[in-house]
């Protein structure tokens, strides 16, 4: 995994980020074949992580979310000294206004939740769908999503403002909407950490995490992440 500052880690992951940035080395691992220059789009960018992140390999990105994220995303690229490779749209995830087979790389974190609100889980499937379209022949979708976890997990969301509209995703709903790429890799992690209430307290709890993490199954976790291949 290539070793980030805290504050740019900070700036990619944005929040409960040691566990999260677990995904980085899979990630580093896929995309170390892709030419520095290739096309990325991040998905859901809001203050555009994962459009630094290719960014500061040389990628040529496309910062998306529903309304234009340039007002919140810009000067977190500019103090990095990326801005010049980034451009900013709005983009409906479910519709995505690009050509089929523009990128090289798609990415996404932490939005099939809200795109499946209210459980419109078809909505979660479209937004995979139009990620797969957009893609070249041979491209790669990157993820990391939240997962449905346990009961513990789902008790204590509804005590967020988002527990009652959020739709969180199972392995196997992960694997039916990746139905159609060629190839589909996901790992999990995490249990504890999300339970943290800022971020010094999910700090810790990812040093517990990473201690129980072989001895737990999959659909215990809260985390998947890994890539797809068109």
């Amino acid at each position: 995994m290539t070793k980030y500052p805290g504050s740019t880690l900070q700036d990619i992951i944005g929040w409960d980020i040691k566990n999260w940035s677990v995904a980085l080395r899979t990630w580093d691992k896929v995309l170390s074949q892709v030419l520095q220059g290739a096309s990325a789009l991040e998905v859901g960018a809001r203050e555009g992580g994962l459009s630094l992140y290719f960014a500061l390999k040389g990628f040529r990105v496309i910062c998306s979310d529903v309304e234009n994220p340039r007002a919140t995303a810009e000067i977190r690229h500019q103090r990095h000294g990326v801005s010049h490779l980034i451009n900013y749209a709005a983009a409906d995830a479910t519709r995505l206004p690009f050509d089929s087979g523009r990128f090289d790389v798609v990415a996404f974190k932490s939005i099939l939740g809200t795109i499946g609100r209210n459980d419109q889980i078809n909505h979660q499937a479209n937004a995979i769908s139009e990620m797969y379209r957009v893609l070249k022949p041979g491209g790669i979708l990157l993820f990391a999503e939240n997962l449905a976890g346990t009961a513990l997990h789902r008790f204590f969301r509804r005590m967020t403002k988002w527990g009652g509209y959020w739709r969180y995703v199972t392995i196997e709903e992960m694997q039916q909407f990746h139905g159609g790429f060629s190839h589909f890799n996901y790992a999990t992690f995490g249990f504890l950490g999300t339970f943290g209430r800022n971020e010094f307290q999910r700090k810790t709890l990812h040093h517990i995490d990473k201690i129980i993490d072989p001895i737990l199954k999959d659909h215990h976790k809260y985390i998947i992440f890994g890539h797809a291949r068109k």
